[in-house]
């Protein structure tokens, strides 16, 4: 069982051990239950067209996907982004994310040629070599196979939001390349 923990705060209501790995399954006991952080833009508009009124959006792509989603909260604007989670298993994650991707692109304020071509996730730091691969043979695959561009930081300095043992990763491209 892996675990990423995030100092006191950070995470907000979210559990501050996120479970990732083979050692913890969900309720049907079949597959890892994983969480996928990442920062969702807080520009006019991306948020809301991700949570749509009351949660309705969020709720029903919960329900759709099997997962369960949070994002820090935060007063509109008060930053580039927003940390959010999704928590399930890797298909229903992916699920997710999807859905997650379409309403962000769906958004009629979210200007792409503002940073809209690009995803930020966060990828915690005992997981990096997973991602990465022997010699760099994971990351290049994805890159071949998604048409992508993944940039993996080599430090957090430059965004004090990410205080947490996590390294940021950029995934520019079309939203159907990611």
């Amino acid at each position: 069982n892996l675990s990423a923990t995030a100092p006191s705060g950070v995470l907000g209501n979210l559990s501050p051990s996120l479970s990732i790995g083979s050692g913890v399954t969900n309720a049907g006991g079949s597959a890892p239950v994983i969480s996928v952080l990442f920062l969702v833009p807080n520009a006019n508009g991306v948020v809301g067209s991700i949570l749509g009124r009351g949660g309705s959006h969020i709720k029903q792509l919960q329900a759709s996907s099997n997962t369960k989603f949070w994002m820090e909260d935060g007063p509109r604007g008060s930053g580039p982004y927003r940390i959010a989670c999704v928590t399930g298993t890797l298909p229903d994650c992916t699920r997710c994310v999807g859905g997650i991707l379409e309403r962000i692109e769906q958004a009629s304020s979210y200007d792409p040629t503002n940073g809209g071509d690009k995803l930020e996730l966060l990828v915690p730091s005992h997981l990096q070599m997973r991602m990465i691969g022997p010699k760099g043979a994971t990351v290049k695959s994805f890159r071949a196979e998604s048409g992508a561009h993944i940039h993996i930081h080599t430090d957090n300095e430059d965004n004090p939001l990410l205080s947490i043992d996590a390294r940021q990763v950029t995934v520019a491209g079309a939203v159907t390349a990611r």
